[in-house]
């Protein structure tokens, strides 16, 4: 693969990791979405929790492939000029950006990756004692939310053609999760991922991985990208299943 080449295809994945994520906010927790440029805006109807690293909410959230087209955003979706918001740059690392990163306001800091897989490169997975089903009704959301998870399911992908939800069980008890969000095209976001603490390291996540894939195949979807958890970076989870780099993504937390 060529230079160009292989930063086409990350422009691409980086677009759709966007769009993917815009949609799902807007969806899911009532965001507006507003265009700036090269940013893409999300403004919360009411604080947004976000787990890490540390626990804060978020009233709004920017993601852009550089810090100057995200300084434009700033003044468009922000209601105040302090207002505690994360920023995401793809593209852009913290070690060797730091004056610009200072310079923009920003004292929280980290670098994450985004990550993609070829479709026809990842390896399957399955599991005799899981049991995969699609999530389409509210008592199962009520099941998955039951473990805690850092990001819940939402009742408001139920139905739509663009969400496959989707629910592992091992003797009949729900243990694991996982989203795939489709907006046309070759490419799909992972999002969600999950296994209850007491079920880990039982293979369930690799296979709820795999079926989210399988779906994603039957769409023609031909690549997904996604972002992992601190504790699936820190596993190399995706990348045993055939996750690559695809960029960096500083992520920037507001002074508050």
């Amino acid at each position: 693969m060529t230079d160009s080449e292989s930063q086409a295809r990350t422009a691409a994945d980086v677009a759709a990791i966007i769009g993917c994520v815009a949609y799902k906010m807007s969806v899911e927790q009532g965001a507006q979405i507003v265009f700036a440029g090269r940013a893409v805006c999300l403004r919360y109807p009411k604080p947004f929790q976000h787990p890490w690293p540390r626990t804060v909410e978020l009233w709004a959230e920017i993601m852009a492939s550089d810090l100057a087209s995200a300084a434009k955003a700033r003044s468009l979706v922000l209601a105040k000029a302090r207002e505690l918001h994360r920023l995401s740059i793809f593209g852009c690392d913290v070690h060797t950006d730091g004056e610009a990163i200072a310079a923009a306001g920003y004292d929280g800091c980290w670098n994450t990756s985004l990550l993609a897989a070829q479709l026809d490169e990842a390896p399957g997975a399955a599991s005799a004692s899981l049991a995969i089903e699609r999530v389409e009704r509210p008592e199962q959301i009520a099941e998955l939310n039951a473990l805690d998870p850092e990001f819940p399911s939402h009742p408001a992908s139920l139905g739509r053609q663009e969400f496959v939800d989707l629910l592992g069980r091992h003797a009949g008890r729900a243990v694991a999760k996982g989203q795939l969000v489709c907006m046309g095209g070759e490419r799909a976001y992972v999002a969600d991922m999950f296994t209850g603490p007491a079920a880990r390291k039982a293979g369930y996540a690799g296979a709820v991985l795999s079926a989210l894939h399988n779906e994603a195949a039957a769409r023609s979807v031909r690549r997904t990208v996604l972002i992992p958890s601190q504790t699936a970076a820190e596993s190399r989870f995706y990348e045993k299943r055939g996750y690559r780099q695809a960029c960096l993504r500083a992520v920037f937390l507001s002074k508050a």
